[in-house]
């Protein structure tokens, strides 16, 4: 605009040049040259003119779209009908993210506490030795040197860098990870106890040769038999909680207040494993994932009851949020103070417990809600101690075992059992060998079956012969006795007449 005015006076002046110069000399060659020279000048001039004003609109539009630009990035504001500026309702102002910044960092010092100490990029290499314990040759790279401190007129919203691990000393019990996709071998390699620890100045690391904890199966030696990288080492077994396996989404900030939203892809990490049990392990694990913090109708509350009182499922899996209708303190075990509540507080309580606060008429249940179970790796593998401990010894605690204990335990009933198998099997061999012996006999005496089977009827006609001869021998010898009797009688009576006779004729003397 202020171009185009001074084009217009420039226009006017030129002008009244020109016809004062014709009004005083009249029309000449001079004049109209002149006059030619002027619009010439004049339309070179309107060129420009124009040249520059379209340039003068164009930076100014250029400048208003960085101001518009600059406000909605650093502010969050944008222009309006009238062309004045209002927050826009989607858009954060650099104040508004350093401060949600500051809060996630804060967010994630507090949930990165599972992962402890760890060490990063490392290598394994196995020893290639024939021991009962495979041992490996572990390198660790020195973590990135902490820039320095921050000069004069730096940022101070930058966040410090976080502190670096120390170096691993002999005697430490570490725990490693391939970091690899479980596709291309990643797992969790195992526990394992550092037995030398030396810093190579060379390579700028540190060099470990540690050996495996606990009797490897023959699984687990093939795995470590092998190379492994990028290895992480973690100072402990990484401790469960309910924020992993979660992701940021910030298409669902405005509806959820954390900009957290479940991962619905866990399953798909695992494509391409082929191993069943694998499969079976993650598939459990997303359907308790996918029941995580899925709310439970009133309806079913009982049912959910039943399950915590017959142990079904675990102490834990259902949560509510109660709000106290009349005041209450709760009154704090050994070495804990009381807790009090007033009429309108909210908290969360396990199932049974808020269930019962309302059977006493002190909350409202509000909401229950399923949680998937956490696990503690370290107390799963090697167990812990459970219950109360008294200052001096373990007092009432009881000792749960881990699977390495319940594998040594396993091993041990397994090499009883072998023992006894082995025992059967000298058992089995020698009834077998018996067997056999015995089949043979059966088998000789069933030839032999036949021959005593003629031999018994040819017996049985002798016998039926030899009764027949005896039958009749009797009735013979019968007959004979009676004949005899008979004779007997006949002789007795023979000698009596005889011996009468005698007495007749010759008497004995004396008569």
């Amino acid at each position: 605009m202020e171009i185009a005015v001074l084009a217009a006076i420039g226009l006017l002046l030129l002008g009244g040049i020109v016809a004062f110069a014709v009004g005083n000399r009249g029309w000449s060659i001079g004049t109209v040259v002149a006059a030619l020279l002027v619009l010439l000048a004049t339309g070179g001039f309107l060129y420009l003119a124009t040249r520059l004003a379209a340039r003068d609109a164009a930076w100014a539009k250029a400048v208003s779209d960085l101001e518009q630009r600059l406000a909605k990035a650093r502010d969050g504001l944008g222009p309006t009908a009238d062309g004045r500026l209002e927050p826009l309702p989607d858009v954060k102002s650099v104040a508004m993210l350093r401060e949600e910044r500051d809060r996630w960092s804060r967010a994630a010092a507090t949930v990165d506490t599972w992962r402890t100490r760890s060490w990063e990029n490392a290598s394994y290499e196995p020893d290639g030795g024939d021991g009962p314990k495979p041992g490996a040759r572990i390198t660790v790279p020195r973590p990135p040197r902490p820039p320095a401190p921050a000069a004069a007129g730096a940022d101070p919203n930058q966040p410090a860098p976080a502190p670096q691990p120390p170096l691993l000393a002999a005697g430490a019990m570490i725990f490693l990870f391939d970091e690899s996709p479980l596709a291309e071998g990643g797992r969790y390699l195992g526990a394992f106890t550092v037995r030398e620890a030396a810093f190579d100045a060379g390579i700028d690391s540190q060099v470990l040769t540690a050996t495996f904890v606990g009797e490897p199966n023959e699984r687990e030696r093939k795995v470590l038999s092998e190379p492994h990288g990028p290895v992480t080492i973690y100072d402990e077994l990484p401790v469960d909680r309910w924020i992993a396996f979660f992701r940021l989404n910030p298409s669902t900030d405005a509806a959820n207040a954390y900009g957290v939203t479940a991962r619905n892809d866990v399953a798909a990490q695992f494509d391409g494993i082929d191993d069943d049990d694998v499969r079976a392990l993650v598939q459990a694990f997303v359907e308790r994932f996918e029941q995580h913090d899925s709310e439970v109708s009133e309806a079913e509350w009982p049912a959910a009851l039943q399950q915590l009182s017959e142990g079904a499922v675990v102490p834990g899996s259902f949560w509510a949020t109660v709000e106290f209708t009349k005041s209450h303190t709760f009154a704090g075990a050994a070495g804990s103070t009381s807790r009090e509540f007033t009429a309108g507080d909210k908290a969360e309580f396990d199932l049974a417990t808020a269930l019962e606060l309302r059977d006493r008429d002190l909350v409202q249940v509000r909401r229950v809600v399923r949680r998937r179970p956490l696990s503690d790796a370290l107390a799963a593998i090697y167990g812990t101690q459970v219950g109360p401990v008294a200052e001096q010894g373990d007092g009432g605690s009881q000792r749960a075992d881990g699977a390495m204990t319940l594998l040594r335990q396993l091993r041990s009933e397994i090499v009883v059992i072998d023992t006894a198998a082995q025992r059967l099997d000298q058992a089995l061999a020698a009834t077998t060998a018996n067997t056999e012996a015995t089949t043979v006999v059966v088998q000789e005496l069933t030839e032999d079956l036949g021959s005593w089977e003629r031999d018994a009827t040819a017996a049985t006609g002798v016998a039926d012969a030899f009764a027949t001869s005896i039958d009749k021998t009797t009735r013979q010898r019968e007959q004979a006795d009676q004949a005899v009797v008979a004779l007997g009688r006949e002789l007795a009576a023979t000698l009596a007449r005889l011996t009468a006779e005698i007495d007749r004729v010759a008497p004995a003397p004396g008569r």
